[in-house]
């Protein structure tokens, strides 16, 4: 997860869970509270990049840096509830809290009461005329919104196992051999979870889901 390597990092969340459990409302178990939220913050960063920079709509409303701070936020106060057992269950914690946000921002933009609904995203001057900006070939719309909202609610819908490493692979950025040392379970299992995950996405979009 970090530059030191994803084992670095289930040690470093092993220990901050630890202190956190230790101490919970000291100043040693906020210091830890706000690493684990740090450590995943690293992961969600790169996520939220690659969702905006392929959703120009959702880029025109939002922020990288929204995305991320949001559901920061939401784990922040989640670990002030419950208390993850280990690094497995605290990376399990942290993609639901970031699958959540995406769900609620899309849900927020395509609210027909909402800012963004209500003006002309998908717009293109060309002198005295207006152009819509599908017709132009722009990729995004309306329905783009529609297809995250799908995407995000397959991933919800997921049977348990299948979620976690969906999470893992999608929300925080986890390869299949840090998944596999995470779970404690053999690359080709994680691999075989991993193709069944895929199956559900194809049949559910019936084509490639959002990238």
């Amino acid at each position: 997860m970090t530059q030191d390597g994803p084992n670095a990092d289930v040690s470093a969340i092993g220990e901050h869970l630890e202190t956190l459990a230790a101490g919970a409302g000291t100043p040693a178990a906020e210091a830890a509270r706000a690493a684990l939220v740090g450590i995943a913050a690293e992961r969600v960063q790169a996520l939220a990049r690659r969702m905006l920079a392929g959703s120009p709509q959702v880029r025109r409303w939002t922020e990288t840096d929204d995305v991320v701070q949001n559901s920061m936020v939401r784990l922040y106060r989640a670990l002030g509830g419950v208390i993850p057992n280990d690094a497995q269950h605290f990376v399990r914690l942290a993609a639901l809290q970031v699958r959540r946000e995406l769900i609620d921002l899309t849900r927020r933009l395509r609210n027909p009461e909402s800012f963004a609904a209500n003006h002309d995203t998908n717009v293109i001057a060309d002198g005295s005329h207006r152009i819509d900006g599908a017709a132009a070939g722009e990729a995004d719309g309306p329905a783009r919104l529609d297809e995250w909202t799908r995407f995000h609610a397959t991933a919800d819908a997921l049977p348990e196992d299948e979620r976690a490493i969906f999470g893992m692979v999608w929300y925080l950025g986890l390869t299949q051999n840090e998944i596999a040392d995470l779970l404690g379970w053999s690359p080709r299992t994680v691999r075989r979870r991993w193709d069944e995950t895929k199956r559900a996405f194809t049949i559910a979009f019936r084509d490639e889901p959002p990238e």
